[in-house]
């Protein structure tokens, strides 16, 4: 262990600058490197809540052990129930002013707390996102997409970003959680919100949602500077694009009332739609590739049946949309003129890059506003 003593700080004051949350879940390899992370901050006025969702390696006696050590540390023991469940645990327990958070198989840049602090309290906002570096072993990369980087309030959130978080993530306001510092009032009240409605996939978009659709939310603010450190790996799976799915039937419904509640504008609809035929394409690339012809039309039809298609496909048939032909494909072909024409795109994968970035422009031109509605 990095050797390390926790400042006697905080005694007159019982309210932490920052509460660090950390969902811990079988990752022992790696939460060392996570917690040296945190307990070595530049702020040390901080709180570590350390969530330990029912791990069934040694990550509980690594907690323990750093615990021992350094009285900031706070654990929580719960059944295994999720990550999510496990972040709405430590949000609720966090004394800090501000909540920022950290998944254990990452880690955070030694000045994350005291930057990301400094300019939430100096911009009096409510939400600040700061860059972060993925990394792949040895390799890292700067994470892609262009960062918002005027100031975002409540109306023009609504008008100009909410596609950011309703739509696909390609740029701006991001889905995750580890790349932002939250005023503590806001994040508890959209857990409040939140209750059980946990979703099995893109459990930090829906909260991210619930935050910035908040009454409490006025003020998000982009910091450039890399203070997070991502692990990257490969899990889409068959198991994982299920999961996908089974949430897109549910989530999709609730995007779409929340959308049409706070008067966003059409073409977030249009965007979030989008996002569904971009997990199509993608599931289809992915059952091509691994069954056979009859099996892959099974496949087809079974998922044309999925609510969150269905609506897509209903709400584009009122739409002008232009020479966007593979748009034009998903809404009217049958699951055997589908397979075809994914197996001709996907003969070379020049075609099948091209066809993810025509989807992918389709976004863009939507963010863009560059769409006709019917």
């Amino acid at each position: 262990m990095e050797k390390f003593e926790a400042d006697n700080i905080n005694k007159q004051n019982s309210r932490p600058k920052v509460s660090f949350v950390l969902p811990v879940y079988n990752t022992s390899r790696f939460l060392r490197k996570c917690l040296n992370s945190i307990i070595n901050q530049t702020l040390t006025d901080i709180e570590i809540i350390c969530v330990n969702d029912g791990s069934t390696d040694n990550s509980l006696e690594i907690l323990k052990e750093y615990a021992a050590k350094d009285s900031r540390i706070k654990i929580i023991e719960q059944k295994n129930a999720g990550v999510m469940r496990a972040r709405q645990n430590g949000i609720e327990n966090a004394k800090g002013q501000y909540i920022m958070f950290a998944d254990t198989d990452d880690y955070a840049a030694k000045t994350a707390a005291e930057e990301a602090y400094k300019k939430i309290v100096e911009e009096n906002a409510d939400v600040v996102q700061f860059r972060v570096r993925l990394y792949y072993g040895l390799f890292s990369t700067k994470s892609k997409g262009k960062p918002v980087t005027e100031i975002v309030n409540k109306e023009n959130f609504i008008n100009k970003y909410a596609s950011h978080l309703l739509g696909p993530d390609y740029q701006g306001i991001t889905l995750c959680m580890y790349d932002k510092i939250y005023k503590s009032e806001l994040i508890k009240a959209a857990v409040q919100q939140q209750g059980d409605e946990v979703y099995i996939m893109t459990q930090d978009r829906w909260l991210n949602i619930l935050v910035f659709f908040n009454p409490l939310f006025n003020k998000y603010v982009y910091l450039n500077k890399e203070l997070y450190y991502f692990r990257q790996s490969n899990s889409t799976t068959g198991r994982y694009m299920r999961y996908v799915l089974e949430t897109a039937d549910s989530m999709v419904p609730r995007m779409t009332q929340i959308a049409l509640e706070h008067n966003c504008p059409q073409q977030v609809l249009f965007d979030m739609h989008i996002e569904s035929v971009y997990s199509f394409i993608a599931f289809c690339q992915m059952v091509s590739a691994e069954n056979s012809k009859e099996q892959t039309i099974k496949l087809y039809e079974d998922f044309f049946k999925h609510k969150h298609l269905i609506l897509a496909k209903e709400f584009y048939k009122n739409t002008d949309l232009g020479i966007w032909d593979d748009l034009k494909r998903f809404i009217n072909d049958t699951p055997e003129q589908w397979y075809e024409f994914v197996e001709y795109k996907t003969a070379s994968i020049p075609k099948l890059v091209k066809m993810k970035r025509s989807i992918g422009l389709i976004a863009r031109n939507v963010i863009n506003g560059k769409y006709k509605q019917g």
